[in-house]
């Protein structure tokens, strides 16, 4: 059964244009220097794949004999019609995405679909459809096995001869950059010009052909089943001997943005001309050095490729039998060494190439950027020095190496400084006067090697004997020399500097020394240092921490800074490198390229030789414990697309949720998860998003590359949760997706059992304030009678004590006045009179201090405040007026005498200070007793009203006695209307019977 590669190419034209970065896989690459990665069964990923498509949203959709797939960079999701839907077959024959976002599907052995927002509709066909195209007047059209059929907005229809089309079967279809479409229909090519109505024949004969290509230039490109691939030749055209042709029996194939072309090969896996615009009219086969290569020996899933796709990032797809495939571009480019290098020394060669020695039994390499030259020696190499002109000597197991241009010569180690005469040259390097070398040998220290001659006392004094861990000689011609323990010495001529810990460094053990002028960099086992101006600077990070183990340094001419560290390789940029130099507080920024960009394996981390270089044609090389891998600062591209944001469902313990379909969570729901997702398919490990949840007072959580969401505790309400991403090199896509929801209130969240709660509350505040004014009432009566108690203790005393004095003195006068002629008793008699008269009043004035008479004789208080109120008139002019409300009630005498001192005290101060000519009191009785005492006088200064006069009581007594009977005392005064006092004494307090006990 035939396949058909269907596309629109305006609309993909169109997308390079205004939505893709301008970027793609570099030409001058092989395709073994792009990032492979690949996804099998055992990663979710489709086996027997069909078509590929990828839609606006970014998703990836994947259609195979199995169902249709889509794909978001981590995760694969089979598709299932929502509701409960069902598709006419799983089995995909073949996809187009159109601009609207939708997807057009057909199903074997008949049936269409189209795909939009999640929901699918089903279009009945008898045909099983091989292809699709859309064309610049926006129609879908849909080849089958008898010719061709129409999308009318609604129905398919089939357009039999009324276009000048003859039904045949169609192979494959393809819209060029004119609009034109063209039809691979059995057995020959005919094409449709954008508006036109009729079809046209090209004259051109051919078998099966299963793909039609565009390439740059403007040329058609087709591949024929068990054929070549080649251009088109129309006729009417040029001759076709004047085309290339390309003996491989393509099955699909595709020109990439960068004009590269690629094509899956039945059996033979996959295959790339980088430049076919070169072929010129040459005839080249599957054995051409043009032609690339990359099958299962090289990682591919399966020989058996079938599909091609480009994304809108310029990653290239590729499905086999066996699973899906992705090229991509990586800033790192690995080089595949020969097999058991290891611990390498590098150094630069002329016109971009590298020299390569490793600590193994392997002989030197001279690599390219393609190619990997072995030399025959030398061996065991351990470090390496570029010496005068074109002279470049090698430390190795033994001895050392002189090389000149590819001339090697070996000089042994001098005998008898290590045990079998056999040791690591560790380090070799100019000594100070420039005339020789000093070499690292094993344990020993630094010896000497000049005119071919071994000395092992040349070592000026003032190093120590151990070997330094890493050296460097400046262009001033000072030799730097780095030790272990924060020890750092600087040679210059005679003069020889100490650099301890004591002067600011603070990175263990020296690994690697570089730098110019009078800056120089030092990385170590704990960090990078800065040498400027005299002093040293540890480089700390933007979290604060120090960067890990740095073994290599290269400065590059625009001034950025890159590291061979601990997690990969290390960019600073020149700007953070010009603000650590002005501000050694400065965190720096930074970027790290790793293993998805490319790296092989972990950073090298040997000493003594720096496991970073670069080129003389401004690639940096850098050693891995897994190979060597290169880097052209100059070509670093960025990724600009911001990532299609994506809310993909909500989940609780009960249901999943469609974000596509609004919704309302049921009363209860406390915990959610909300899944979301990122349509970067370059590097989706290295998408970030950050979320909030509206409705809650959250700001934006950071969430990394995690893609979900979990929420617990929540309560009813409206909520908005909302999502951004960035893609791999951090361009963000504000806007991100938003799912508006909500939870549905419980019985017990409604309103209306707010305000039953809210009602009760009141009705119990109310309740309970009552029960306390009844408690204080309680309170006072209860002090009220004990002072009652008293007074009757009081007047029993008077009666026993002041009473039966007097009784007892009228006895001693009615004796005497007897026997009143007897001066003698007489006198006597009225001496003891006397005495008890005296008696008495004491006993007396101590019973009237000790009890206050009440001031009145009845327990009427408005006679006594009506008395109060005519002293007004007789001590001056004031008009008063007394008005009682309501009916007189049985008061407390206690109270009552409160009361009216209160009355008497406000109605004498209007008196005697207001210098008013009206006076009103009110007495109320209702459910609370009132009293009111008002003046259009001059008012109380404010000072007063508040805290009374110094040296008086009045005021102050008046709410003292308010209080005490828990009264409410209201003072109102001002100049312009005089003043208003205002008594409010509960009932329950007031009356010996509340009002409430009288009416029921």
């Amino acid at each position: 059964m035939g396949h058909c590669l269907s596309k629109a190419l305006f609309v993909h034209i169109c997308g390079i244009l205004l939505c893709i970065p301008t970027f793609g896989l570099d030409r001058d690459r092989a395709i073994t220097q792009f990032h492979h990665t690949a996804w099998t069964a055992k990663d979710g990923a489709p086996s027997q794949t069909s078509a590929l498509a990828q839609t606006e949203d970014g998703y990836l959709w994947i259609g195979s004999e199995r169902g249709l797939f889509r794909f978001d960079g981590e995760q694969f999701e089979i598709y299932a019609p929502p509701d409960g839907g069902e598709l006419p077959s799983q089995n995909i024959t073949s996809l187009m995405a159109t601009p609207d976002g939708g997807l057009w599907i057909s199903f074997a052995p008949t049936g269409i679909g189209f795909l939009k927002d999640g929901a699918i509709v089903i279009f009945s066909q008898h045909e099983e459809v091989y292809c699709f195209a859309r064309d610049f007047d926006g129609r879908i059209w849909a080849g089958t096995q008898t010719g061709l059929i129409v999308f009318d907005g609604s129905q398919w229809h089939g357009i039999g001869t009324a276009r000048n089309y003859t039904d045949h079967r169609v192979w494959s279809m393809f819209v060029d950059r004119n609009g034109t479409l063209w039809v691979a229909a059995d057995d020959t090519i005919v094409f449709l010009e954008k508006g036109s109505e009729l079809f046209q024949k090209t004259g051109v004969r051919t078998g099966g052909v299963p793909d039609i290509e565009q390439s740059d230039d403007g040329r058609l490109w087709i591949t024929e089943y068990s054929k070549s691939l080649r251009p088109l030749s129309l006729p009417d055209g040029d001759s076709a001997s004047d085309d290339p042709e390309i003996s491989v029996p393509a099955i699909k194939f595709l020109f990439d943005r960068e004009g590269s072309l690629w094509l899956t090969v039945k059996g033979e896996g996959i295959r790339r001309v980088r430049f076919p615009e070169r072929l010129g009219s040459r005839k080249i086969d599957a054995a051409n050095t043009e032609m690339e290569s990359f099958k299962e020996q090289d990682g591919l899933t399966d020989n058996t490729a079938t599909n091609l796709l480009e994304d809108r990032e310029g990653n290239i797809w590729v499905s086999t039998n066996k699973g899906l495939e992705r090229f991509r571009h990586s800033h790192l480019v690995p080089v595949a060494l020969p097999t058991g290098y290891r611990d390498l020394t590098l150094r630069p060669g002329q016109n971009g190439t590298v020299w390569a020695g490793s600590a193994a039994l392997k002989p030197v390499l001279l690599i390219s950027v393609e190619n990997i030259l072995s030399k025959s020696s030398p061996i065991e190499i351990a470090s390496v020095n570029s010496g005068a002109g074109d002279v470049v000597w090698w430390g190795g197991h033994g001895g050392i190496w002189r090389q000149r241009n590819e001339q090697f010569d070996f000089f042994p180690q001098p005998k008898g400084l290590t045990f079998n005469d056999l040791d690591w040259m560790w380090e070799v390097m100019p000594n100070s006067s420039g005339n020789g070398l000093w070499v690292g040998l094993g344990d020993v220290g630094l010896i000497s090697f000049k005119n071919e001659i071994w000395t092992d006392h040349a070592k000026p004094s003032g190093l120590f004997e151990r070997v330094p861990s890493a050296s460097f000689q400046d262009s001033g011609g000072r030799i730097w020399l780095g030790y272990t323990g924060n020890r750092i010495i600087m040679v210059d001529g005679d003069r020889i500097q100490h650099y301890t810990s004591d002067d600011g460094i603070d990175i263990g053990r020296i690994r690697v020394i570089r730098g110019s002028g009078s800056r120089f960099w030092f990385g170590g086992d704990l960090g990078l240092t800065l040498f400027d101006n005299g002093r040293f600077v540890t480089v700390r990070t933007l979290g604060g921490t120090k960067f890990g183990t740095i073994s290599g340094i290269v400065e590059t001419p625009d001034g950025a800074l890159w590291l061979n560290e601990l997690r990969g390789v290390v960019r600073i940029a020149p700007e953070e490198i010009r603000q650590v130099a002005g501000n050694s507080d400065h965190p720096v920024s930074y970027q790290v390229f790793d293993f998805a960009d490319g790296l092989p394996g972990g950073p090298q981390m040997n000493f003594r030789s720096s496991t970073a270089i670069a080129g003389t044609d401004g690639r940096l090389w850098f050693a891995t414990d897994n190979g060597l891998v290169w880097i052209d600062p100059a070509r670093i591209s960025k990724n600009t697309l911001p990532p299609p944001v994506l809310i993909r469902s909500l989940f609780t313990d009960e249901m999943k949720y469609d974000p596509g379909v609004p919704f309302m969570l049921p009363p209860g729901t406390t915990a959610f998860r909300i899944d979301y997702t990122a349509l970067s398919l370059s590097i989706p490990e290295r998408v970030r998003f950050r979320y909030k949840l509206e409705g809650t007072g959250e700001d934006w959580q950071e969430a990394g590359s995690r893609r979900q969401a979990v929420y617990n505790n929540l309560g009813q309400g409206e909520y908005r949760f909302h999502v951004i991403a960035s893609n791999n090199d951090g361009v963000w896509n504000n806007t991100g997706a938003i799912l508006n929801f909500s939870i549905a209130p419980a019985w017990y969240e409604t309103g209306l059992f707010r305000f039953v709660v809210f009602i009760t509350l009141v009705l119990i505040v109310l309740v309970l304030y009552r029960l306390r004014v009844r408690q204080i009432a309680g309170a006072i009566n209860a002090r009220f009678d004990e002072r009652l108690a008293e007074r009757t203790r009081l007047a029993q005393e008077l009666h026993d004590t002041f009473l039966q004095t007097i009784q007892g003195s009228k006895m001693v006068a009615d004796d005497a006045l007897e026997q009143n002629g007897d001066p003698v008793r007489l006198r006597r008699a009225m001496e003891q009179l006397s005495t008890w008269l005296g008696q008495a009043v004491d006993e007396g004035r101590a019973a009237l201090n000790s009890l206050r008479t009440s001031t009145t004789e009845t327990n009427d208080l408005a006679e006594a405040l009506q008395r109060a109120t005519d002293t007004c008139v007789v001590q001056g002019s004031m008009v008063p007026a007394f008005s009682v409300v309501g009916e007189s009630r049985d008061m407390h005498p206690i109270v009552r005498d409160e009361i009216y001192r209160i009355g008497y005290e406000a109605i004498r101060n209007a008196c005697a200070h207001s210098e008013a000519s009206r006076m009103e009191v009110e007495l109320t009785y209702d459910h609370d007793l009132i009293v009111r005492v008002k003046d259009n006088g001059k008012g109380i200064d404010p000072v007063i009203a508040s805290d009374g006069k110094e040296g008086h009581f009045g005021i102050k007594g008046m709410r003292e006695r308010a209080t005490r009977i828990g009264a409410k005392f209201i003072l109102e005064s001002s100049a312009s209307s005089g003043t208003e006092i205002t008594l409010i004494v509960p009932g329950e307090i007031a009356f010996r019977t509340s009002i409430h006990s009288t009416e029921s």
